[in-house]
């Protein structure tokens, strides 16, 4: 399928693994905590605040399009399994 194609129709499936959303968020936690603590500032901090929210919200959809682009699941088969079985829709 052609890729603007396929980056145009995206759906909400489901492609990102436990491991990778706890990632996700301890990136987006680092990221806020070094705002907080002074670590960044200015242009830096703006970047890191809109890292994490992305990071925060692509962790709480367990969808990130770039992957649905290039057909990646970093999804265990286990937690496949676990999500064909509530009826969630997934990206295989």
């Amino acid at each position: 399928m052609n890729k603007l194609v396929k980056a145009l129709t995206f759906s909400f499936s489901k492609n990102l693994g436990r491991t990778e959303r706890i990632i996700r968020v301890a990136i987006a936690l680092a990221a806020i905590g070094a705002w907080y603590f002074g670590y960044v500032a200015g242009t830096m901090a703006v970047i890191a605040g809109i890292v994490a929210i992305a990071f925060l919200g692509t962790a709480a959809t367990a969808s990130y399009p770039l992957h649905y682009i290039a057909g990646i699941n970093s999804m265990s088969s286990k937690e496949k399994k676990e999500m064909k079985n509530k009826g969630i829709a997934i990206e295989e």
